[in-house]
């Protein structure tokens, strides 16, 4: 079923949404975009931690002689799998925490993973988008994230031409 023929058969899903304060939707953006920043950080320390645990398990295989060849480089691998693993997720996180202007901007998701990093690193260092990527330099927002703009809903959501929402 199309969704149209939903919003005409269940018209009360077309009304718009008034019962919230714009005090409790300020409130709301600034938890999300803590939560973001809080998941995007969290994605990075994990690479980064995953990073030492291969290091230490690479010097500790090669300083251990009773260990066999095999089992040294199969530890060692299985060491660096997961921190490429944590590289890749670090990755994607950034790029599905990123708005669709920002994917534009981007490279593809296909891309390697270290373009997609250091995309979000340069804009960091951009004025215009330093609050919203500062979380990759390990600090988390102090303040709201600035106001959406403004967008008109989908055609699918407006109402047939010629009737109102107080038709309805």
């Amino acid at each position: 079923m199309p969704l149209s023929y939903v919003y005409e058969a269940i018209p009360e899903l077309l009304q718009p949404v008034g019962s919230v304060s714009p005090e409790v939707l300020e409130a709301t953006r600034a938890l999300r975009w803590k939560e973001r920043a809080t998941r995007i950080h969290d994605d990075a320390r994990a690479w980064s931690q995953s990073v030492g645990e291969c290091k230490r398990v690479q010097a500790e295989m090669e300083a251990d002689a009773t260990i066999s060849r095999v089992r040294r480089e199969g530890c060692i691998e299985i060491a660096k799998k997961h921190a490429d693993w944590e590289l890749r997720n670090w990755g994607q996180r950034i790029h599905f925490e990123s708005s669709a202007e920002e994917r534009a901007r981007m490279s593809p998701p296909t891309a390697p993973v270290l373009e997609i990093i250091n995309w979000a690193r340069e804009e960091a260092r951009r004025p215009r988008d330093k609050a919203r990527w500062e979380c990759l330099a390990g600090r988390m927002p102090t303040s709201a994230p600035p106001q959406p703009e403004p967008v008109d809903p989908p055609s699918f959501l407006s109402p047939r031409p010629g009737l109102s929402y107080d038709e309805l």
